[in-house]
């Protein structure tokens, strides 16, 4: 994938995650809102910024930065 389709992806990607979110799906995604990180949003509103081991495929939660809005 070249760098011009990843932007060009990255620009499309708050209404493919609106949508997933809506389906009731976790996403991962990247966002000009924090730069730098990698995200993971649950469908409950929870937000956290994430890494993933490659070698082992673990994902490691590195800060929350929402809390669920689900009470």
């Amino acid at each position: 994938m070249t760098e011009t389709n990843l932007l060009q992806l990255a620009s499309s990607m708050p209404s493919i995650v609106k949508l997933e979110l809506a389906k009731g799906h976790t996403v991962s995604y990247r966002s000009n809102e924090y730069p730098g990180l990698l995200l993971l949003e649950y469908p409950n509103g929870r937000l956290e910024s994430i890494d993933v081991d490659l070698q082992t495929g673990e994902t490691i939660v590195l800060k929350t930065l929402r809390e669920s809005q689900v009470a």
